[in-house]
């Protein structure tokens, strides 16, 4: 038998048995190839024959291990990274398409679980979405408004004067001093128009503190002249229209001629809101020896806003405890006789709009707590959201046992499978978050009417919210996935095709406790809505001391004072000559507004020195009567006794109890002298029986009632039956004595119940989210509940079979959710009452709580349960039994 080599065939060999160590390529064995055919053609032409050359190259080459460490060594290049990059490419890109069209059959083979978790998920998604969208509104106020925030303080609300100029004059911590004051509001007539725009008085140093944005002008010189004027881009648009308006005039109270030195942007989320900004330098030009009185002695005229920016690295809390005690320096002898101790506020710049107690007069004010509640809720939803999201993924991964047994039996490893399940989870969820963005700006404009804010759609999608959104989808991706991915994925496939592991991943227990988890937090939202709504009823009902039913109020405010006091008389009588009008009164302020607070009062009796804090109500002559107050002791006032003018007050019976009388008739004769007020001379006249002059959210305080002429409301008491000619009449009138400035009125009992809207406001709010928490929470139980009952068909077709009747199925499968339902039920009556109990602390009227309100809870909760789980078990009731029994 003859031998004769054959080189082609001792090369194929080769290449297959190299072809088995991955570390090469298709292309790597072509060029190894080539290499080795070189060899041998140089060798064989050295004299070896062909076989003998064969052998040579291969020894020369290696063996495939070592041949594949040379060569990663050798040729590990640019070419290979390619190659390699295109290779796992086209695996991932496989690998993904396969994960795609497992988790879309995996959803279309079960709709409506699919249809729970992808409601359920988008819905606190979207809620959560919204709550981020104005808690970051309101988060971001005064952020970019000072151009040193960390630097920038407040000196209270307002301050004396001289406070500022001391400050910056004498204390090296205190690098810059600004001031601003919000009155008086002049009217600018314009193009034959009278306009009000809500203006303040600043001084040089404002755009040394506060950036904002410059359309038009030079602001490091705007406010330095008297008479210059700095207008917002809105107010040059009202009043010009959108053309450059530096140099322009404009007349403010019919004679004053300020000059247009800039026009700027006035950013939204600023406690700082105004239309025009005067120079305050015009007020010093108007009467200089009166202000320059003011800046040296003006300690208690708290009219002044100051701003103030510290040097660098000044400690705030060191330069606080320096400056706090210069109230009582400089005029501690007038407040010591006024029984007062006042000290000095330093507020940092950045936490006014939200911190409670840091007043604001020249623009919005924020809620801390407000912001806390909301952000609560939010969470409160998305995790309920999320807990329906991972129970029913978690309940359903059971069902999976056979497609993990037959993936790991062909070859698929645990991390295949792992990636597998977060990859379902993650397509549910963004499909979730597509919807919720959708769901968010449909609901856009309903959530801006509920918080009084404005929000627009392109807000939803700025980047921090996508941001927000994207951290939240991967955490939900994570809560939902990481159970099966890291659980089921671990069991050997003998035991998953078997499904010996399915007791061990029911995780009834942990379902369970999430579902108490839901159920409570919905618990503490009704039972808080609930006390909200009883609260806001019982101030709502109760009686307020005066008549607000039929009290027309016209709002004369926008007409300059002098002219309103000089003509406001004959107004008055022309309107009370209707005969369906009772009686006529001007008024400083009505119930519901504040008057004059924390006016300083003498009563008669007292110590030399020590006085009491009452709010003035300053009036005119029949104000009592048209609020229909009740006089208990002494007399009203009346103008045909001269003195009433100047000397008569009134007061409520807090302040005679404040001040020790002991009744009423006792008060009467006695001297009430209150300089601050107008009344140095004071005496009281009347009693007057309390009343509620602010909402029932706090006590009554005491009060004191003068007369004043020139008043800017003007209230007058109609017959309701003649309601539409009196309106008529006083529209006449109105415009035949103040034809130039606007028309306004209201009643009284609208006005009044607006103190209540922030309680309205909070009972829509809870209201919704409740809801929409039940809503979650009740998707969710029914899911479980589908599920549950799903995985008894067979018992429940024996049952019947045994005769069980339908009430029997419908209790055996309902008695299991009642248990957590009923532990939700109790957690959230101590859980509620709590939440309830502190928030209505603050207020001074309050309703209870009371056995009723949670009983309430406890019958809607349990209602709500027992329904949904009932209608899944009442289904599975009325399935034949021949066909559960065969159920697999």
């Amino acid at each position: 038998m003859s031998y004769s080599f054959d080189l082609e065939r001792a090369i194929e060999t080769w290449r297959q048995t190299v072809k088995r160590n991955r570390a090469f390529l298709a292309d790597d064995l072509d060029e190894l190839e080539s290499h080795l055919r070189d060899a041998v053609e140089h060798l064989h032409g050295e004299g070896m024959d062909v076989e003998q050359a064969w052998r040579e190259a291969l020894r020369r080459t290696g063996n495939q291990m070592e041949l594949a460490t040379e060569f990663n060594k050798v040729k590990y290049g640019a070419s290979r990274v390619r190659a390699r990059s295109r290779v796992d490419l086209a695996w991932l890109r496989a690998m993904f398409a396969n994960y795609v069209r497992t988790s879309w059959r995996h959803m279309g083979k079960h709709p409506v679980y699919s249809a729970i978790n992808l409601g359920g998920l988008a819905v606190g998604l979207a809620g959560c979405l919204l709550m981020a969208l104005f808690i970051q509104q309101e988060l971001a106020y005064d952020r970019d408004i000072a151009f040193e925030p960390g630097r920038t303080f407040r000196l209270g609300s307002t301050t004396g004067w001289p406070y500022g100029k001391l400050l910056e004059d004498e204390y090296p911590e205190v690098e810059r001093v600004t001031y601003l004051r919000s009155y008086p509001q002049y009217p600018i007539r314009h193009r034959g128009g009278i306009h009000y725009e809500t203006m303040f008085h600043a001084d040089d140093a404002f755009f040394e503190l506060f950036d904002f944005p410059v359309v038009e002008g030079q602001l490091d010189t705007a406010l330095d002249a008297p008479w210059s004027i700095v207008l917002s881009r809105d107010a040059r648009d009202r009043l010009f229209g959108d053309v450059s308006v530096v140099g322009q005039t404009l007349v403010l109270d019919d004679s004053l001629n300020f000059n247009v030195t800039a026009v700027i942007d006035v950013p939204k989320a600023s406690h700082i809101q105004f239309d025009v900004l005067l120079s305050l330098a015009s007020k010093f030009a108007e009467d200089p020896d009166l202000w320059n009185s003011r800046m040296v002695s003006g300690w208690l005229d708290l009219n002044a806003v100051t701003y103030l920016k510290t040097a660098p690295n000044v400690d705030a809390a060191s330069l606080h405890a320096k400056i706090k005690g210069l109230p009582m320096e400089k005029a501690g002898d007038v407040m010591q006789q006024w029984g007062v101790d006042y000290e000095l506020a330093l507020e940092p710049f950045s936490e006014i709009y939200l911190t409670p107690g840091m007043g604001n007069t020249l623009g919005p004010k924020g809620n801390r707590d407000y912001v806390v509640l909301l952000a609560g809720i939010g969470l409160f939803l998305l995790l309920i959201a999320c807990i329906n999201f991972v129970n029913l993924t978690t309940a359903r991964a059971s069902t999976r046992a056979r497609e993990v047994g037959l993936r790991k039996a062909i070859g698929a490893d645990r991390s295949t499978l792992s990636i597998q399940f977060l990859f379902d989870a993650g397509v549910t969820t963004l499909l979730a978050v597509i919807l919720a963005l959708g769901l968010a700006a449909w609901l856009l404009p309903t959530f801006s009417d509920l918080v009084q804010r404005t929000y627009e759609v392109p807000s939803l999608f700025a980047p921090s919210m996508i941001g927000t959104l994207v951290g939240i989808a991967v955490i939900v991706t994570v809560l939902a996935g990481a159970y099966p991915a890291f659980l089921l994925s671990g069991y050997r496939p003998v035991e998953a095709l078997k499904g010996s592991f399915q007791s061990l991943i029911r995780g009834g227990w942990v379902r369970q406790g999430l579902v108490v988890l839901q159920f409570t937090i919905a618990g503490v939202l009704i039972l808080t809505t609930i006390v909200v709504f009883a609260q806001v009823r019982h101030m709502k009902g109760q009686e307020l001391g005066f008549d607000a039913e039929q009290v027309l109020v016209m709002d004369a405010r926008p007409v300059p004072f002098q002219e309103r006091q000089r003509r406001q008389d004959a107004l008055m009588q022309e309107l009370e000559a209707h005969s369906g009008v009772f009686d006529v009164s001007s008024m400083w302020s009505i119930p519901g507004r504040n008057a004059w607070r924390g006016q300083i009062s003498f009563p008669e009796g007292w110590d030399d020195g020590e006085s009491m804090s009452l709010e003035y109500l300053a009036v005119d002559f029949g104000a009592v009567e048209t609020l229909g107050l009740t006089v208990i002791a002494g007399r009203s006032f009346d103008e045909a006794i001269g003195s009433d003018a100047s000397e008569a007050v009134m007061i409520n019976m807090a302040a005679a109890r404040e001040v020790g009388w002991m009744t009423a008739e006792e008060a009467v004769g006695k001297r009430f002298t209150s300089p601050g007020s107008g009344k140095p001379d004071g005496r009281v006249i009347g009693v007057l029986a309390d009343w509620h002059h602010h909402g029932l959210q706090e006590e009554i305080n005491p009060i004191m009632l003068g007369i004043m002429s020139g008043n800017g409301m003007i209230s007058l008491r109609m017959q309701t039956r003649e309601a539409s000619s009196v309106l008529a009449h006083v529209s006449d009138t109105w415009d035949r004595f103040f034809p130039e400035y606007p028309y306004e009125t209201f009643f009284l009992d609208e006005s009044f119940a607006a103190q209540y809207e922030a309680e309205d406001r909070l009972i829509r709010v809870l209201g919704s989210f409740a809801l929409l928490t039940i809503l979650i929470a009740c998707l969710g139980l029914a899911g479980l509940a589908a599920f549950s009952t799903a995985q008894r068909t067979r018992e429940i077709g024996i049952r019947k079979t045994l005769g069980a009747t339908s009430g029997q199925v419908i209790s055996l499968l309902s008695r299991d959710f009642m248990k957590p339902v009923s532990i939700a039920v109790i957690l959230a009556a101590m859980g509620g009452w709590y939440a309830a109990s502190r928030w209505i602390e603050g207020y001074a009227f309050r309703t209870e709580i009371g056995v009723i309100k949670i009983g309430i809870v406890v019958v809607i909760m349990f209602s709500i349960a027992l329904t949904t789980v009932s209608f899944q078990a009442w289904r599975a009731s009325r399935a034949n039994p021949a066909v559960s029994v065969r159920y697999d």
